[in-house]
Formats: C-alpha cells, structure tokens, sequence
C-alpha cells in the first residue's frame, strides 16, 4: 500500500479490490484510488484552532488556578484527539472517494 499526497489530494493505491469495490481487470493490473481528504484537513485545522484559543484563554486567566485547570484539561482533550486524527492511518480511514480504476 502507498499513499501519495499532493496538496488536498492524496492518491491511495492498496493491493487488494474486495474491500474497495474496484474489480481488477486481470490479476497484473494495478488499480488506484483518488480521494480527498479535504473534510479530514478541515477537521484537523478546527482543532488546531481551538487549542490556540485555548491557549489563550489559558494564558488570560492564568490568576484563577480553577479556571486554569479546566482549560488545561480541555486542552489536553484536544491534543489527545489530534494525536488520534493527524496522521496519514486517519486520512486514508477517512477520505472520500474521487475516483476508483484499474
């Protein structure tokens, strides 16, 4: 299996056709998949954004100590979640199918 990127698009080419609905031609054939991950980069980009205005907070509120807390565990919520959804497993879990061919 390889996963190509370029830009939004990435290109995944598995080496089997039962999981993806693609039907080989003959057992040589290649077939390839073009998805977008664009909802995925979406996503991942949200959560950047809310764990910099986390941050923020954080840092504005940084004399209440229970406040602070609360932020820091919602921060940690939202690093956890992009651990789970930033990486290459995720976006090819996750893609939306463009164009299946052999």
């Amino acid at each position: 299996m390889s996963l190509r990127i370029s830009g939004n698009s990435h290109i995944y080419e598995p080496n089997y056709s039962e999981q993806l609905n693609c039907e080989k031609k003959d057992a040589k054939s290649e077939e390839k998949i073009v998805g977008s991950t664009d909802k995925v980069d979406s996503e991942i980009r949200q959560l950047k954004n809310k764990k910099a205005q986390l941050e923020q907070q954080l840092n504005t509120v940084s004399e209440d100590a229970e406040k602070a807390a609360e932020i820091e565990k919602k921060i940690a919520e939202v690093e956890s979640e992009l651990r789970r959804k930033d990486n290459d497993t995720y976006r090819k879990q996750h893609m939306e199918t463009i164009d299946c061919y052999v």
